[in-house]
């Protein structure tokens, strides 16, 4: 299986029947999109073992027609991978969804339903009304156990998403790395229920190199019910939630547990609300930067009472109000002893009334606790206007994941593009 075919945007009048059959023959293993605009109807089906590819991300665009229609309620997206597949490559090319819901459902950019060991990479998905990108496993039939009960698993590297309801969802998924992936709202005018969404009893779950900036209302969503979740990784990633109201860089406040939350230089701005607010949760924190309008770090319990058991080293906090709106803040805030360690670093509180500490948290000799009034011109503070950015929708941020508490630069470089 070795023939490549090659598709151009004019092929026919129904594209998505033309791509769907060439991908279904048994001896071709490759088809390459040309470059241009293809309009398509319904779903693009890629089974096991097969590639789709295009010319460029900018080049081939794949988008939703307006007539855009889906078989069923389980087959809501512009391209799907087949059921039970697996080895499936996606590579270079532009998913827009066109912010439709046919038959009144969602529409979601890539799905990979019950799909293990997928690759997909330079491509960027935009415009839906459900998730721009979709990995679930059978979870049903692993209940029953069946035969075909297995987690979703696969890679995504150097993928960008837009103006999306949820941009990165792993339901019931065990072993996906989500390498140099950046939400962003593009037009904002799908508002953005979380940038990244592992659910289910998902584990072994990593992202490294990433970031999330926008109005969205969550920027990591832990949801943590029906299986508890497992071994989630966030290395040098950057969150940056500017909702005017509420809205949390990492929640994880679900039923069950979340066991293995490791974190490491990374950081976690809400300048509204609580930056990081976590129950039932086992892990670590390193190196990483908390920043919030409330809050920046709230530790409690699960929805099934399971305490948190979280350490954070050589990290920052930040609360941070206007001094006149007569709100107290606090740096961190712990419900009960032993659920919050905090060793070295900083944690600061500024504003009417300002407690660098709130409850009983564990904290080091070695941290510096400071609590002295309302004052932007704290070492710590990620203005929402600074100077060192541009985001797509024209808010100033800052850059990195950390101060420069020690003089020496620490953080993550986060891209800024538009679209």
């Amino acid at each position: 299986m070795t023939n490549i075919v090659h598709i151009s945007a004019n092929a026919g009048p129904n594209l998505a029947a033309i791509i769907n059959a060439a991908l279904a023959e048994p001896n071709v293993s490759t088809v390459i999109l040309e470059p241009g605009l293809f309009l398509i109807e319904s779903p693009i089906f890629v089974p096991s073992n097969k590639t789709l590819m295009g010319s460029g991300r900018n080049d081939t665009i794949i988008r939703a027609d307006s007539d855009f229609a889906i078989p069923s309620a389980q087959f809501n997206a512009v391209i799907m991978s087949e059921e039970h597949s697996s080895g499936i490559t996606l590579s270079d090319f532009t998913v827009d969804a066109a912010k439709i819901s046919p038959s009144g459902l969602r529409l979601n950019g890539i799905f990979m339903r019950f799909s293990a060991d997928f690759d997909i990479a330079r491509i960027d998905v935009m415009n839906a009304t459900g998730y721009a990108n979709y990995a679930a496993g059978n979870l049903g039939a692993f209940f029953n156990g069946g035969p075909t009960g297995v987690p979703a698993s696969g890679r995504y590297e150097d993928v960008n998403t837009y103006n999306s309801q949820v941009h990165f969802e792993q339901f019931f998924a065990d072993g996906i790395t989500l390498t140099n992936v950046h939400a962003r709202d593009g037009d904002g005018d799908i508002p953005t229920e979380a940038y990244f969404h592992p659910i289910v009893g998902s584990r072994n779950i990593t992202y490294e190199n990433s970031s999330a900036i926008g109005r969205g209302f969550l920027g990591f969503s832990l949801i943590s019910s029906v299986l508890p979740l497992e071994n989630i990784q966030i290395i040098n990633t950057h969150i940056e939630i500017m909702d005017p109201s509420t809205g949390s860089a990492l929640i994880s406040l679900g039923s069950l547990p979340v066991n293995g939350l490791f974190i490491q230089d990374s950081s976690f701005i809400a300048y509204n609300y609580i930056a990081f607010r976590i129950g039932g949760v086992s892990g670590t924190a390193t190196n990483s930067y908390f920043q919030g309008g409330l809050f920046a770090l709230e530790v409690t319990t699960s929805g099934n009472g399971t305490p948190s058991d979280f350490d954070v080293t050589d990290s920052d906090a930040l609360a941070v109000r206007d001094g006149t709106s007569g709100v107290g803040v606090a740096g961190v805030h712990s419900d009960q002893a032993g659920y919050l360690s905090w060793t070295g670093g900083s944690i600061e509180a500024r504003g009417g009334l300002n407690f660098p500490v709130s409850g009983t948290a564990t904290i080091s000799p070695t941290t510096q606790l400071i609590g002295s009034g309302h004052d932007l011109n704290s070492h710590l503070y990620r203005g929402q206007f600074g100077p060192e950015a541009v985001c797509d929708n024209g808010f100033r941020t800052g850059r990195n994941a950390r101060s420069e508490r020690s003089g020496v630069a620490s953080g993550v470089s986060v891209p800024f593009f538009h679209r």
